[in-house]
């Protein structure tokens, strides 16, 4: 594996970093395919062992990255006298814990993103195992994916069970107190951490969770330790996840392995979520329903109506008319991704649109700048409040880099 070009299962492969990483999974190294560079391929070597062989050509058949572009697993792999290696394929991104700041909206798109992932795991009888910051890659988008797969739960008696158990801070009780491997069950206790990590920016077990033993405590009572904590000035509270997600992180925390919630109930709640995200007045996001009788962050009062209209979208430039849904606390995104014929000036994503009761919020995403007009002059837009009533009764005009829009409400 020291050459520059290596052929592995009949895949001819250039290497481009030799020492990408190395850790309890083996050695990874950064490659290409011979030919075409554009193709990035990670190569991971391990010890050789019947076990390993077995549950390396299990997943090799699973083909996860067919199922999903954000499951890193396997695509082929050959057995040496001393090693295994297996290919697959390479995701840009950096992982959560060096990942930007984000805000509570995004923070629920990529937690709804993750569990789409993880669902795509269970339902096909497979659990990642060591469910991980380092592990979960963030792309500038927010996209979120899944390497390391190595270490799999693979729902079949014929397969042998994974040897290593997975980071501490991420452990279920019954695999902190035990030497048992990991399963279904214990990782959807590994979910709840990350899910807390990605929505609340922190562990669970901050505030108590200096030592090891205090972390072991902390993480081994039954309760989400979430319930307990002083939230500090500048931290999410728990309340802004609405009432829903909170239940389930309770139940995700509980001693009983089979009380936790699947992934796929996480990820129509995550939906549900992503639907009523409010923004208040004060600034700070939160999930809020119609129940909802004050914000988290300040405490102000708040009425969250149930209301649905629609935005009529004019572009002169290409005679196109659009309409669709406006609904509170779903996000409309208009660029060349969903408005045909828009020049390449104009960023795939280029404007953000959110309902948050009787207001517009609208938000610059392109490279290009958005303009708005007032009073016959053009302003820059990055984000800007507008009534619903307001752009119902007089259209406002608005300029995508050299494109210009009119948005409308009724």
């Amino acid at each position: 594996m020291a050459k520059d070009t290596v052929t592995l299962d009949g895949i001819r492969l250039q290497i481009t970093d030799p020492a990408l990483g190395a850790g309890g999974q083996g050695k990874a190294q950064k490659a290409v395919l011979a030919g075409d560079p554009g193709t990035e391929l990670v190569i991971k070597t391990f010890p050789v062992t019947p076990e390993a062989t077995s549950r390396t050509e299990a997943l090799v058949d699973q083909n996860l990255p067919g199922k999903s572009l954000f499951l890193s697993g396997p695509i082929a792999m050959e057995v040496g006298s001393n090693h295994i290696w297996h290919v697959a394929p390479f995701i840009e991104g950096v992982d959560l814990e060096n990942d930007q700041p984000r805000s509570f909206p995004e923070q629920l798109e990529m937690a709804h993103h993750f569990m789409c992932q993880v669902a795509t795991l269970e339902e096909n009888g497979l659990a990642h195992g060591d469910i991980a910051p380092s592990n979960v890659m963030v792309t500038p988008e927010g996209f979120v994916a899944l390497i390391d797969v190595d270490n799999a739960v693979i729902d079949d008696p014929g397969v042998p069970s994974p040897t290593m158990a997975g980071q501490r801070m991420m452990l279920a009780p019954e695999i902190r107190n035990g030497n048992q491997p990991p399963t279904i069950e214990s990782d959807r206790f590994a979910i709840a951490v990350m899910l807390n990590m990605i929505l609340l920016s922190r562990h669970p077990a901050d505030q108590w969770a200096t030592p090891p033993s205090a972390l072991d405590q902390a993480m081994s009572t039954g309760n989400w330790p979430e319930r307990n904590r002083v939230v500090e000035t500048g931290e999410t509270p728990i309340e802004a996840l609405g009432t829903r997600l909170c239940s389930l992180f309770d139940q995700a925390f509980s001693l009983d392995p089979n009380a936790r919630p699947v992934a796929d109930e996480w990820r129509r709640a995550q939906l549900d979520a992503l639907q009523n995200c409010w923004i208040h007045k004060c600034g700070h996001a939160f999930v809020g329903g119609e129940s909802a009788s004050s914000c988290p962050w300040c405490g102000d009062a708040v009425t969250i109506k149930n209301t649905s209209d629609t935005l009529l979208i004019i572009i002169p430039a290409i005679q196109g008319r659009f309409r669709t849904p406006l609904r509170h606390g779903e996000t409309i995104r208009l660029g060349r991704a969903n408005l045909a014929g828009l020049p390449g000036t104009v960023s795939s994503r280029h404007l953000e649109i959110s309902r948050q009761g009787d207001r517009l919020f609208l938000r610059h995403t392109g490279s290009n700048p958005t303009l708005i007009e007032r009073q016959g002059q053009w302003w820059k837009l990055d984000t800007h409040w507008v009534e619903t009533d307001d752009i119902a009764a007089t259209p406002m005009t608005l300029r995508l880099a050299d494109t210009d829009i009119t948005l409308s409400a009724g």
